[in-house]
């Protein structure tokens, strides 16, 4: 219902399929990163670590993959590129996954996936503010849907755990 319009209008054509495609991929391997960090902090190794390593293994990957390709590594030096580089590798990499990777780690694999859930409405209020998303009564029916969803399988989740 959030994304109806999207979704009606969506084709396969041109670069939409590789997109769609990539988009399936990286879904499972965010699946699997979730499962070994739950697995690795069940085996007490330490969020932060785990974490910086996964950045860095990440990191060395994208390199590889630039570097396959065939184009120029270029560096944008602007104040406003720069400042927001910054932003996105301390704020939105390493403090938020630390933060969801923690998570991870106290509720499961399991219920912190939900959160994937949460965070187009997040994206969403991020557009309303800077770019002027206009929210349709059926946007934010689905918004309510997602949010109550969320809210009744956790706390069936919770309820199957205490019995």
């Amino acid at each position: 219902m959030v994304f109806k319009d999207e979704i009606l209008n969506f084709t396969f054509s041109g670069g939409n399929s590789i997109a769609f495609f990539m988009a399936m991929v990286w879904a499972v391997i965010a699946s699997l990163g979730n499962i070994t960090s739950a697995y690795t902090q069940k085996h007490k190794m330490p969020v932060i670590q785990s974490n910086a390593f996964g950045m860095l293994y990440g990191a060395l990957s994208m390199f590889l993959l630039a570097m396959l390709s065939g184009k120029a590594i270029t560096f944008d030096f602007s104040t406003g590129y720069i400042l927001s580089l910054l932003y996105l590798a301390v704020f939105g990499s390493v403090i938020a996954f630390t933060g969801y990777l923690t998570l991870l780690g106290k509720i499961g694999a399991d219920k912190s996936g939900y959160v994937a859930l949460v965070i187009p409405i997040i994206a969403l209020i991020l557009s309303t503010v800077f770019e002027g998303y206009q929210w349709s009564s059926i946007a934010l029916l689905g918004v309510f849907f997602i949010i109550l969803g969320n809210v009744l399988v956790l706390r069936r989740k919770k309820a199957e755990a205490e019995v």
